[in-house]
């Protein structure tokens, strides 16, 4: 499969707020961009929390990779990362990644789908790729395939997402490429 370059930030430039982010809170509700902060080596990262959202505004291609760097600030943070996520009024629906359970969960009808064999529980950067192309999901983690599943019924378009559930997150390095013709 041929991939295309969609999306790439390392945040060296300080920019967010023009990249294709959108901010929001638990209840959906706008607020600012997330803050791109010094990590102390002069490399420029993202940074969430507080369960506030950040949802790439771009057209979300159905099949795609996802690859970004994070770093927990607190033992107790967790990540839920969100892909063909679609939340309005009448229609809500996603898949549900969480770096502390390491659960893979489609809403609704509120199904576990799988659960990793690696979960995130230190305070150092770990690799995490994700693909979602056709029915196969995928998550790998600092190189090593955690979760995989095939989904039958699988959601056809949604945006991708990064919640920071509680404690302070670091991303970087963010990727998302579609399959070429998309």
């Amino acid at each position: 499969r041929v991939m295309k370059h969609c999306f790439q930030n390392n945040f060296e430039d300080l920019q967010v707020e023009n990249a294709g982010w959108s901010f929001r809170d638990d209840l959906l509700n706008a607020i600012a961009a997330w803050p791109i902060l010094d990590d102390g080596s002069g490399n420029h990262v993202w940074v969430g929390g507080d369960d506030l959202r950040a949802a790439w505004a771009g057209s979300p291609p159905y099949d795609y990779v996802i690859s970004f760097r994070m770093k927990a600030k607190e033992l107790d943070s967790e990540l839920y990362f969100i892909f063909r996520n679609k939340q309005h009024p009448d229609e809500t629906y996603g898949y549900y990644f969480s770096t502390e359970s390491g659960l893979l969960s489609k809403e609704p009808p509120g199904t576990n789908l799988a659960r990793a064999d690696q979960i995130i529980k230190d305070l150092i950067w770990h690799d995490l790729v994700i693909s979602a192309i056709g029915e196969q999901i995928n998550i790998s983690m600092d190189g090593e395939t955690v979760l995989q599943v095939v989904d039958n019924a699988p959601f056809t378009q949604g945006w991708i997402e990064f919640q920071s559930r509680r404690g302070q997150i670091w991303y970087d390095d963010i990727l998302i490429c579609s399959l070429a013709g998309q």
